[in-house]
């Protein structure tokens, strides 16, 4: 078992989420729940900001559920450097369609943000973008 693995296992590991919104926080939270250090990292002030006070803007979690995880350690954060040296990255933002062809920009800045704030040792990156049911991807 690797250092990772171990860390994983144990719920010892620190989970960096980038992208606060509908798949993002509901994971964010998740991850809290079943013990892990969770930070979260999204560019939106005002999401981050409604969060730090408890106010989720999602209709799957309740503001008692948020502020819950926030008591237990959750931190939301508009500056990147809240997800430094985590052992695992979740990019959580959306990909657009235009032309027909994803909008990749969000989940590239988001995978080069992950790979800056990532420390010297092992780490998984998990993408797990969106896109809008009414676009089309040929």
């Amino acid at each position: 078992m690797t250092g990772l693995e171990h860390r994983l296992a144990n719920r010892e590991a620190s989970i960096g989420v980038i992208g606060l919104g509908y798949v993002g926080l509901p994971l964010s939270l998740a991850f809290v729940d079943s013990g892990f250090d969770v930070r979260g990292f999204d560019i939106d002030h005002d999401r981050v900001e409604r969060l730090q006070a408890g106010d989720s803007y999602v209709d799957d979690v309740s503001d008692s559920h948020l502020s819950a995880v926030l008591d237990a350690g959750f931190t939301p954060a508009v500056n990147p450097e809240i997800i430094a040296d985590c052992d695992a990255y979740i990019i959580a933002v959306p990909t657009g369609v235009s032309d027909g062809e994803p909008e990749m920009d969000a989940v590239k800045a988001a995978a080069e943000t992950a790979a800056e704030q990532a420390g010297d040792r092992e780490t998984l990156v998990i993408v797990s973008s969106t896109v809008y049911p009414g676009g089309q991807v040929r």
